[in-house]
């Protein structure tokens, strides 16, 4: 069961680098990070010390390895992350409103910046700042950061690109960590049941979960049909995770 679990961490993080996406490549590191931090506090509760350091310290040269070669071989990533610094920046507070692809803000040797990168993490910090403004939320449903920046700037079509920022601008910080939480339950359902189980159902289940709270955070994943397919596939998964059979009277 070992190496069936393996096999199939190891085909989606693959499949995840081969088709190129770098948001795929940070999202198959991570799921690395995660699944070796797992089983390395498992051989720390056994024991195997040693086993835990040798996993951990490979972990950590595949990570260096995968990112060495993504940036030096992937033209697309330098300009990404200077894109993305260029946002805290002084004279770029307001580029998020403003942006246009007619009219991007540039760098300082007149080139534009790389759109994506840059708008993701320019609106994550203005959804950041109205979340700071009003803690407990808006108030509004689907798209909260467009209605809320029509309400607060009167700037139309400036969504946000991460449904962490979505919902808390949407249900405020403490709807956030009720839905944290939700997440963090599925997870620990899949987990404590994947010993037992006759099926992959809990593996999946994990995977699922922990791929859209991973991407939660930077692509808003959380309208329409992509969140109600989530948790439809969360109440397949999770009612075919296998139950305990009650303990018998008396023990």
């Amino acid at each position: 069961r070992r190496l069936q679990d393996i096999a199939v961490v190891a085909i989606s993080l693959s499949c995840l680098v081969l088709i190129g996406s770098r948001y795929g490549i940070v999202l198959s590191l991570g799921l690395l990070a995660l699944v070796a931090a797992s089983i390395a506090w498992r051989h720390l509760r056994s024991g195997s010390t040693k086993h835990a350091i040798l996993l951990l310290a490979l972990t950590a040269v595949t990570t260096a390895v995968v990112l060495y070669g993504a940036v030096h071989f992937d033209p697309r990533w330098i300009p990404m992350v200077k894109s993305a610094r260029l946002v805290f920046a002084p004279g770029h507070e307001h580029d998020w409103r403003l942006f246009s692809d007619a009219n991007p803000p540039l760098f300082d040797n007149g080139r534009p910046v790389e759109a994506s990168a840059f708008l993701r993490v320019a609106r994550f910090r203005a959804g950041v700042d109205l979340i700071v403004e009003r803690p407990l939320g808006w108030g509004f449903g689907r798209a909260a950061m467009e209605q809320v920046v029509m309400l607060r700037y009167h700037t139309a079509q400036i969504a946000s690109d991460s449904g962490l920022v979505d919902w808390t601008l949407a249900v405020g910080i403490p709807g956030t960590l009720l839905w944290l939480g939700f997440g963090a339950a599925l997870l620990r359902i899949g987990w404590r049941t994947r010993d037992d189980a006759t099926s992959a159902a809990p593996l999946l289940l994990i995977v699922v979960v922990a791929i859209f709270m991973v991407r939660f955070m930077v692509d808003i994943n959380t309208r329409d049909h992509m969140f109600e397919t989530f948790l439809f596939l969360c109440g397949l998964l999770g009612g075919a995770v296998p139950r305990r059979p009650p303990e018998a009277a008396g023990r």
